[in-house]
């Protein structure tokens, strides 16, 4: 509706394209779809969009890829999958914009709601980030999935998580399950990282089903594979494929443990003391206004003008006077 009330009303508020013409005070000077790889896998995440951009100004130049996902959860698995091995924990404010933001060895990658941005060149400011992420189409804000939680952090191999939530992706990360033994039509997602131990590195996988009676029917299906060592701990089941010694398997799934969490959704990106924002939503109201005097007097307009030719003058409309000033 608001996007609606912007075209009609006030055109020059309208976003015509996917990205925003500005990142801070750089201007786009092209744009084109990208380019996609594995795109079964991109189809199994749900992508809806996207585009690659060139922004320039002052000498500088950015590049910039954005990806419109299904939601939250698709987002959070192209931001795993598209994190470069060498990406960097964020600063402070960076990190309170997104938990899913790194620092890449060219600029950034950060993913907000269904939307992931990656920037090669020049560091942004998280206020114009923010800025870009609010002026994208369709922007969503649901919770970000729990079981990413559920990684044991010592060991973790930093960037080696992925994340799984169909066949093309179980294929691409996990081959060695087949996509009826993940049983995605119960409503499984698999989370994936590899851990250093004292015998090497290790995979560890853990498949999060709807409740425990399952799980238990997903780990009797698991254990056909030659090779896997499991553990199921309530809707969860971790596994970890031909270990190269047993016991260090058995350490590293013993600190898998299932612990129910209320997750809510993530915070809208806020507007406030943002007076651009407060100016768009005046002339919004503004332009409603007017809009509906212009209605209104068309429809009285045409109304009398219907009942004239039907024959009624409006002379023999009457006034009832109170005549107060007698009293």
């Amino acid at each position: 509706m608001r996007t609606l009330l912007l075209v009609l009303v006030f055109p020059a508020f309208a976003w015509g394209a996917m990205l925003p013409q500005f990142v801070g005070k750089l201007e786009k000077t092209s744009s084109k779809p990208l380019p996609l790889e594995d795109k079964a896998v991109w189809d199994d995440y749900g992508l809806r969009d996207s585009e690659l951009a060139t922004y320039e100004g002052g000498g500088l130049k950015l590049t910039v890829k954005a990806y419109r996902l299904q939601d939250s959860t698709a987002a959070l698995a192209a931001f795993q999958w598209q994190r470069p091995a060498g990406a960097q924990a964020p600063g402070d404010e960076l990190a309170e914009l997104s938990k899913l933001s790194v620092v890449t060895p060219t600029g950034l990658e950060i993913a907000l709601g269904n939307h992931l941005l990656i920037l090669d060149g020049p560091k942004q400011t998280p206020e114009d980030l923010g800025d870009v992420f609010r002026k994208m189409p369709h922007q969503e804000s649901g919770p970000l999935p729990t079981l990413p939680t559920h990684l044991p952090a010592g060991g973790l191999v930093p960037n080696s998580e992925r994340y799984i939530v169909g066949p093309a992706s179980l294929a691409k990360f996990e081959p060695e399950v087949s996509a009826s033994q993940a049983a995605f039509h119960l409503g499984t997602e698999i989370q994936t990282a590899v851990y250093k131990t004292a015998a090497g590195e290790m995979k560890l996988a853990i498949f999060s089903v709807p409740s425990p009676e399952l799980a238990r029917m997903r780990i009797a299906e698991l254990n056909k594979i030659e090779g896997l060592v499991t553990k199921r701990s309530g809707p969860l089941v971790a596994a970890i494929l031909k270990p190269a010694d047993a016991n260090e398997a058995e350490k590293l799934l013993a600190q898998v443990r299932f612990q129910a969490e209320v997750t809510t959704g993530q915070a809208p990106i806020g507007r406030k003391g943002n007076f651009g924002e407060f100016l768009e939503n005046l002339f919004i109201l503004i332009g409603i206004v007017i809009l509906f005097c212009v209605l209104s007097g068309f429809a009285f307009w045409g109304l009398r003008r219907a009942m004239r030719r039907g024959g009624a003058s409006g002379e023999s409309e009457s006034v009832i006077s109170l005549h107060l000033e007698d009293r």
